[in-house]
């Protein structure tokens, strides 16, 4: 491959250095002692306690600040003394118009929003008075919700989650919606509950009988539009599950979208009685375009492509967007770009190249280009998510090296070539994580903003981390200059990960358990990636190349602790607490054991002690009984 191919490559991974230092930016600046080290893949405790972004950077100098306070001070003085002489001489009528610049200002602000035919305004179910509520409160099985908390949950949803789906047609009050669609409302007030910051403990009292009602309008008829939209959003935020192998959301994803097909949503003329219908076409074509969007994140994870028929006839949303449907026909733009793209790549099969990849991929980064004028953060992941599983399915159904001695320059040829594939997909996954940390640094309206995503942004972060490790780990050669660059994201995607978990042992926190154990062993020196047969896995291989090794990291961890037992004769009780003490090296690396049945053998406590994950032959992983991993869809 040509210099001229390794050249874009430069500006984003860089030259990193080859002088290692421990600690931080944050602590070297501050001249103190940092555990950068001893924490990873967390932050360090400093960072931790002040919210520092805990990163290293072997090129960072220190900023001195010896006479910092006494430089301002003289500045600042200087400055009064300026004003002080200046303000004799002025014209009092020639002071500017405070009202009208401020008028001018809200101007140039309206206008900056109106973008083309953008609207500003988002609607949502009106919930404004005691009439737009229901009367009497709200009741499912044995929960009975009052109009507080009504109007709050739907205040939370429009406020956090409305704006990554807008398909809904809220011309109606919260009522109306609870009268004539309960399946909708009560899915809107599930999601809604799980995160809430003062009501998330309506979730696990309201979940049984919500799983009821799932359950009973998914097997029966559907004849009207709102049910598939409840669907859509159930498969955007999937309920909390233990293991991965019990989310539902894929067979969810299929039966919505034969519903949808079934009532005509495809073509946009709705075959069921008027009677039954009180929606706009503007709502019916975005939830057959939410409805491809959920294919699409589903199929990128199962490895089966979306239909040609669905998406070469997509129709366009025309006449005037608001902000958050404007982001939302970029992002199905985007989806669309990568179901084509992977029709393209298979039906080459194992002929295409590098420079078809980039061909594709650069076609995306035009769309991204020809529209900066909204382009957020959360499209950007989108995005790069897209442009990374391109990238990663060329590398995985690429071709083998030639080993033919009579061919070693079309052996280093493909050599190179996957080299460079390599570099490109290792920046993207910084680029992704990165932009799931402007995403935390931007929204000033929650703490933790990630945990209202949708569930493919937290596979895509996932996706992202696991190509880091494994690019580092399988391709040393061609990540060894950003090594630096490789361990901030770690611990960036790690930081965001614990900060979305609510609780011990949920999605996030395993997870985040995952990286971190693959952090220390690749930081370590000890790990070794496994890699999964070819042959019986589909989707994103990366996924359970990362499980596959985590679960033979438990199973020494736990042979290796069996055997120092046997050698001291302690018994199982005795050493599990000293045990979990030397497994908890970064934070959060282990459950107390007291929530665990004390008759469980240790073997199997190591391996709930790192992660209880099942891949389970829904996804496409033929992995034997005992190989508890997680995959999420």
């Amino acid at each position: 491959m040509s210099t001229q191919q390794h050249s874009h490559l430069q500006p984003l991974l860089g030259h990193q250095g080859s002088r290692s230092h421990r600690a931080c930016t944050a602590c070297r600046q501050a001249k103190l002692r940092c555990d950068n080290v001893e924490a990873f893949p967390a932050a360090c405790t400093r960072c931790r306690a002040k919210g520092f972004r805990c990163r290293t950077d072997p090129h960072f100098k220190r900023t001195s600040t010896r006479r910092r306070l006494d430089d301002v001070t003289a500045q600042l003085a200087a400055l009064q003394k300026t004003l002080d002489l200046q303000s004799p001489n002025s014209n009092p009528q020639s002071a500017p118009d405070t009202s009208s610049v401020s008028e001018d200002t809200v101007l140039i602000e309206a206008q900056e929003v109106h973008f083309g035919e953008l609207v500003v305004e988002d609607k949502f179910y009106r919930a404004s008075s005691a009439g737009d509520l229901p009367n009497p409160d709200a009741s499912l099985g044995d929960i009975t919700l009052n109009n507080d908390q009504v109007a709050a949950l739907f205040e939370h949803f429009g406020r956090f989650y409305y704006r990554h789906c807008p398909i809904l047609s809220c011309d109606m009050s919260v009522r109306t919606l609870y009268d004539l669609y309960p399946f909708l409302f009560w899915t809107i007030v599930t999601i809604s509950s799980r995160w809430h910051p003062e009501l998330s403990d309506i979730y696990p009292k309201i979940i049984s009988s919500y799983q009821s009602l799932v359950e009973k309008t998914l097997m029966g008829r559907i004849l009207a539009l709102e049910p598939v939209q409840a669907g859509v959003l159930l498969c955007y935020w999937p309920l909390a599950v233990e293991k991965q192998s019990y989310d539902p959301s894929w067979n969810y994803c299929g039966l919505i979208t034969n519903a949808a097909i079934k009532i005509g949503l495809h073509k946009g003329v709705i075959r069921l009685p008027q009677t039954l219908i009180e929606n706009d076409s503007r709502s019916q074509l975005k939830t057959w375009l939410a409805c491809f969007f959920i294919n699409c994140s589903h199929g990128w994870h199962t490895g089966i492509p979306v239909p040609t028929e669905m998406w070469s006839g997509l129709r366009v949303l025309v006449g005037p967007r608001t902000l958050a449907e404007e982001e939302f026909v970029k992002k199905v733009s985007v989806m669309k770009q990568y179901a084509r793209s992977r029709s393209i790549l298979e039906s080459m099969g194992r002929n295409s190249d590098y420079n078809i990849v980039q061909m594709l991929c650069k076609e995306l980064d035009n769309m991204r280009d020809e529209q900066q004028e909204i382009w957020s953060p959360d499209t950007e992941i989108i995005l790069l998510g897209v442009q990374l599983s391109i990238y990663t399915h060329q590398l995985e159904h690429a071709l083998p090296h030639n080993t033919s001695r009579f061919d070693k320059a079309s052996r280093y040829e493909q050599e190179s070539t996957n080299d460079i594939l390599v570099n490109v997909a290792f920046g993207l996954a910084v680029r992704l994580i990165d932009a799931f940390h402007s995403i935390t640094v931007t929204d000033p309206n929650s703490a933790t903003p990630q945990r209202y995503l949708p569930k493919h942004y937290f596979n895509m972060l996932l996706v992202a981390s696991a190509v880091i490790v494994k690019a580092r780990t399988k391709s040393p050669s061609a990540t060894a200059h950003a090594s630096a660059m490789a361990q901030n994201q770690l611990r960036h995607s790690y930081t965001i990960l614990s900060a979305w978990s609510a609780r011990e042992h949920d999605e996030p926190d395993r997870a985040a358990r995952l990286i971190g154990v693959l952090s220390r062993a690749e930081r370590q020196g000890g790990l070794k990636l496994t890699e999964s047969c070819k042959d019986s896995r589909t989707g994103i291989a990366v996924i359970s190349d990362v499980i596959m090794t985590a679960k033979e990291l438990r199973e020494s961890a736990g042979t290796s602790s069996l055997a120092r037992m046997k050698e001291s004769g302690v018994s199982d009780r005795d050493t599990a607490g000293d045990m979990q003490v030397h497994m908890e090296g970064e934070p959060g690396l282990g459950p107390q054991l007291d929530s665990y049945d004390s008759e469980f053998p240790l073997d199997q406590w190591v391996q709930e002690l790192l992660l209880d994950w099942d891949l389970g032959r829904h996804y496409g992983f033929q992995m034997d009984a005992e190989a508890d991993g997680i995959f999420f869809l």
